[in-house]
């Protein structure tokens, strides 16, 4: 089962996105799963969210915003749901200065919190992707996908069995050599790595 720690997450795209890490050093080791991109309920990157909890928070401009007009009774219940042991790291994006009463929590839980010049909408897509590929599980198979009219078809089945011919007669199209490395994603979306194109 692919595992990805926080620490390497930060090695692969801390320069990417811009990403400085102010608090929660000791949490570097916390680590996502696979199993992370399939539990219900429970997301693996977004807005910040407590009904449906993600496991990589990401605040900016509007989330810090509400933040700071809750009262302190409930700024503190907030934090007491906001760091959970589920929670894996948090990212204060839009170029924010992150609030103290950020910062004392993820000291004291070591979770690790970073900061990104970027937009917080940039920083999760970007991170999604990365995640998906990182965590996501993989097969190798006997399989040619097609680009048909923009809609991605795979055919899979047995070695030698005609799915390279039947793939090169549905011009116009592009066509993957075989064999193909399929790699699985959420909501059932694939992505590969094959040999070549054939056109």
């Amino acid at each position: 089962m692919p595992q990805l720690s926080v620490e390497q997450l930060f090695k692969d795209k801390g320069p990417r996105l811009g990403l400085s890490w102010v608090a929660g050093e000791e949490g570097g080791r916390r680590t996502l799963g696979s199993e992370s991109l399939v539990r219900p309920g429970h997301g693996l990157l977004g807005h910040l969210n407590l009904i449906h909890p993600h496991r990589i928070q990401v605040l900016g401009a509007a989330e810090i915003q509400y933040l700071k007009g809750l009262s302190f009774d409930q700024l503190q219940q907030f934090l007491a749901q906001l760091f959970s042991p589920e929670l894996t790291a948090l990212i204060v994006c839009d170029h924010r200065p992150v609030p103290r009463f950020l910062l004392q929590p993820a000291g004291q839980t070591a979770t690790p919190m970073f900061t990104s010049h970027l937009g917080s909408q940039e920083v999760i897509n970007i991170l999604r992707l990365y995640l998906f590929r990182a965590l996501g599980e993989t097969t190798t198979l006997h399989g040619v996908f097609l680009d048909v009219l923009g809609v991605g078809v795979l055919i899979t089945g047995d070695s030698s069995i005609g799915k390279s011919e039947l793939a090169l007669g549905q011009r116009p199209s592009r066509s993957a050599r075989t064999p193909c490395k399929a790699v699985a994603r959420r909501c059932c979306a694939i992505s590969s790595r094959c040999a070549g194109w054939v056109c």
